[in-house]
Parts: C-alpha cells; sequence; structure tokens
C-alpha cells in the first residue's frame, strides 16, 4: 500500500511537471504562429487585407493571453509583462497595417479624383483641337459709287472780292439758268468746299470730289 501510493504521488508529480511546460510550449508556438500570419498579411498587397481577418487574429491573440496566464499563474517562466509586450506588439502591427490601408484607399481615392479632373480639362481641349481655326471675317467694303455732278462748271467769278462758282443744268442753253454760288453754298446736293485757279472742291453723299473750273462750256449764251 505504502509502495502503491508513492508511486501515485511520483506519477502525479511528473504529469504535474510535463504538462504546464507542454501548455506553454503549444501556447507559445501558437502565438509565433499568429506573429508570421500577420507579417505575411503585411507583406501582401494592402488592398487584399481584410479588417474582419485583423480583427479575428486579434481577438485570438486575447485569448491565447489569458490561456498562458491562466497555465502560468504564479509561475516565472512567462511573465505577465512578457505577455502584455507580445500583445502591444502584435497591436502594434494590426494598427500599422490598417493606417496603410486607409491611406491607400485615400490615395486611390485622390488619384482616381485626378484621374477625372484630367479627363474632364482634356474634353473641352480636343473639341477645341478639332475645330477648325476661325479665320478673321473680311468685311468687303463696297467702294461707294462716285456720284457724278447733274451740273456743269461755267466759270469763275469774283465779286466784292468773294470768288463764286458760275454753274448751271448740264446742256443749258439759256443763261437765265445759270446760277451763281459763294462757298459753303450747295447745289442739288452738292456742297462747295472750296476754289482755286483750276479746280472746284464739292462734297456729294460724304465723298468729296474735285471738278476741273476750265471744262468746256456748252452754254453758247455764257460766251
Amino acid at each position: 500500500m505504502i509502495y502503491t501510493t508513492s508511486s501515485d504521488k511520483t506519477l502525479r508529480t511528473r504529469l504535474l511537471r510535463w504538462t504546464q511546460p507542454l501548455v506553454l510550449s503549444v501556447t507559445c508556438c501558437v502565438l509565433i504562429s499568429h506573429q508570421l500570419a500577420l507579417k505575411g498579411l503585411g507583406k501582401r498587397p494592402v488592398e487584399q487585407v481584410d479588417s474582419t481577418v485583423l480583427q479575428h487574429l486579434e481577438d485570438r491573440v486575447m485569448e491565447l493571453e489569458l490561456s498562458a496566464l491562466d497555465a502560468q499563474r504564479g509561475k516565472n517562466i512567462v511573465t505577465q509583462e512578457d505577455l502584455s509586450d507580445l500583445n502591444a506588439a502584435i497591436k502594434g502591427r494590426v494598427i500599422d497595417i490598417e493606417t496603410a490601408i486607409s491611406v491607400t484607399a485615400s490615395q486611390a481615392d485622390l488619384q482616381a479624383l485626378i484621374q477625372r479632373v484630367e479627363l474632364v480639362e482634356s474634353g473641352p481641349k480636343k473639341m477645341v483641337q478639332g475645330l477648325p481655326p476661325n479665320k478673321p471675317s473680311r468685311r468687303t467694303r463696297t467702294p461707294k459709287k462716285v456720284a457724278e455732278p447733274t451740273f456743269q462748271i461755267l466759270g469763275r467769278e469774283l465779286r466784292g472780292g468773294e470768288d463764286f462758282l458760275s454753274i448751271g443744268p448740264r446742256g443749258t442753253q439759256a443763261l437765265g439758268q445759270t446760277r451763281l454760288i459763294r462757298i459753303g453754298e450747295s447745289y442739288s446736293g452738292w456742297r462747295l468746299e472750296s476754289i482755286d485757279e483750276q479746280f472746284a472742291v464739292f462734297v456729294a453723299d460724304g465723298v468729296t470730289q474735285r471738278l476741273s473750273i476750265h471744262q468746256e462750256r456748252s452754254c453758247p449764251a455764257c460766251s
């Protein structure tokens, strides 16, 4: 009976001795496995990282931390400070990955917006480039038709120190149809502007014309 009791105590002692290191080993292996998984996620394109997976890993780490604490309560092999440091490191890694996802999403949105702005800006440019250049319209000025005088100049006369111009209808035969006009007066819409030795200057319909005074007379009575 004494031998049996001693044997049971020895077996129980051995089990207790190896159970805690075994639990710690398994816990550490699982922690290392999850840490490697997090590193793998960090190397993957951030677009493929799912926030749900990250949350699941964080919850799993917390569970393993609690299991390790239960297994090593009162032991110094794995302390509370060690597990807290490990958990903080993993949490920091998770935050870095989530921040990278947020920044990448913002940059992607910004790049898409820039492309849309460039597309909108290039639209009017293409339309302008496709249009033929505007040619300056040339206004063809129709030259005013020079009016022909309806009268003839019969001569120049000086009366009282003032110049007068003797004019009459074309082909006139009567002296009574002639008229003397001074500078500033009009005849049949023609205003006399000036008189010199050879020419008389008239303005008709806004056009200035110089008519010769010494032209052939057709009025026999004026000879």
